[in-house]
């Protein structure tokens, strides 16, 4: 479904945010963090999907430390 909410609103920033954190629930934090790219090419300005990126990031940092 997310798939084509992102083809049919590209610019539409909290589509892409509420796709990634449901692939942040699924616990897949590398698909995270692709959809929350995806969403920044389209709309850089959306600042909840750089927080959540950063968040994506620090945590996978933490796993590989681990």
């Amino acid at each position: 479904m997310f798939e084509y909410l992102y083809q049919m609103c590209p610019t539409y920033g909290p589509i892409f945010l509420e796709g990634a954190k449901l692939e942040e629930k699924r616990g897949e934090l590398a698909k995270t963090a692709i959809v929350c790219e995806r969403g920044l090419e389209k709309n850089a300005k959306y600042g909840p999907l750089w927080f959540l990126l950063l968040r994506t990031l620090e945590k996978q940092i933490y796993e590989f430390d681990s």
